[in-house]
């Protein structure tokens, strides 16, 4: 069964706000410990989702920070390193969970020829499967050892038999 397009996105807002909840509490920690309070947790959340959204090291989105009032150290430079983490994490929490929800079967078997419209991955050899997020691992033709690209489900499809063509 092939899957439907709606797989969450990294980017999606709701994966970047459900990052931010993973990182809030100890943001809010650190503003304590700081200043001795933190701001309203409503306001860090918001002020993180913005911040982190564009992917970047924590020291960059600590400078981000500035501009909003906050008065980042290296602590906290640290705590927004985790963001890549977050957002990773939460990413693929949501892809399992839609997996489960559309009842998602990888129905291509290993050893199978595909074609995928990955530009890195365009065709090769399914050399596993990664059932909890839908996606295939392609080997390159020719590969001897374990490993290739992850490829999402939706983005693979069993390649023409060769010869097929000549048939018709």
């Amino acid at each position: 069964m092939q899957p439907d397009i709606g797989r969450p996105k990294a980017t999606s807002p709701e994966i970047i706000r459900a990052a931010a909840e993973r990182m809030v509490d100890q943001v809010s920690a650190w503003f304590v410990e700081v200043d001795g309070e933190a701001p309203p947790r409503e306001t860090i959340l918001s002020d993180l989702a913005r911040e982190i959204r564009l992917g970047r090291d924590g020291y960059h989105v600590a400078k981000s920070m500035e501009n909003m009032g906050w008065y980042p150290d290296a602590q906290l430079v640290e705590i927004l390193a985790g963001s890549v983490y977050a957002i990773h994490s939460a990413h693929e929490a949501a892809v399992k969970a839609w997996v489960a929800a559309n009842s998602i079967v990888l129905d291509i078997p290993v050893g199978a020829q595909v074609m995928t419209t990955a530009p890195y991955a365009p065709s090769g050899i399914v050399g596993g499967h990664m059932p909890e997020t839908a996606q295939y691992v392609i080997r390159e033709p020719g590969r001897k050892t374990d490993g290739g690209y992850i490829i999402d489900a939706e983005r693979v499809t069993i390649a023409p038999e060769a010869g097929a063509s000549d048939a018709a």
